[in-house]
């Protein structure tokens, strides 16, 4: 046997057959890093994403109230909303494969969040309420597949769940602060006694 035979092949980790190993700090080639412009672009536009329709989700009973519209249409609004997303998720990944474009298809689901809440504003009664969620939660069934698709091709394996708990932590954090804003703006148009207050909030 040679000698090239017993010596490890910089940079693998593995062990050869001779029972030696290849100790190297080298990365393996191709490695990716988890914190990349994709993974945080993702997660600054989920955290933007859901700071907008949870403040419209805390206004809106209010708006309703103001507008004379039962509460029970809310929860028929809502229903008829999450439906929609939950069916459009279904076959937003299917179409992409089938299209491509799945970078092209994540914006245009951003880009329906403030057109429905345009929607809502513009409202003088239920049915553009509805369309306008319909709008928001369409886009939203849209963007989510194809957006974790597009983050698990650019990280590696290994690192998987550190990108997509980032992602998720930044999620969450738009899920609170939007809330938290809804309630802070509908405070202050009270103390400015706005007319129409919930329509400009």
């Amino acid at each position: 046997m040679s000698k090239s035979d017993h010596q490890p092949d910089p940079g693998t980790g593995k062990q050869h057959l001779d029972g030696s190993y290849a100790l190297t700090n080298t990365p393996p080639s191709g490695a990716k890093r988890w914190l990349n412009r994709t993974v945080a672009g993702a997660g600054l536009t989920s955290a933007l994403g859901d700071v907008c329709y949870e403040t419209t989700t805390v206004i809106l009973p209010g708006f309703l109230a103001v507008l004379g519209i039962p509460a029970a249409v809310l929860g028929i609004v809502e229903g008829i909303a999450d439906a929609v997303a939950s069916f459009t998720k279904m076959i937003a990944g299917y179409v992409a494969d089938r299209l491509g474009h799945r970078k092209t298809l994540v914006l245009l689901g951003y880009a329906l969040t403030p057109v429905g809440q345009a929607l809502i504003a513009l409202a003088m009664g239920w049915p553009l309420i509805l369309l306008g969620r319909i709008v928001s939660w369409f886009g939203k069934g849209l963007r989510g597949p194809l957006r974790d698709a597009i983050v698990m091709q650019a990280i590696s394996p290994d690192t998987r769940g550190r990108a997509f708990g980032f992602h998720r932590a930044m999620d969450t954090v738009g899920a609170v602060a939007g809330p938290l804003l809804g309630v802070a703006l509908l405070g202050s148009v009270q103390n400015l006694h706005w007319t129409n207050g919930a329509r400009r909030v």
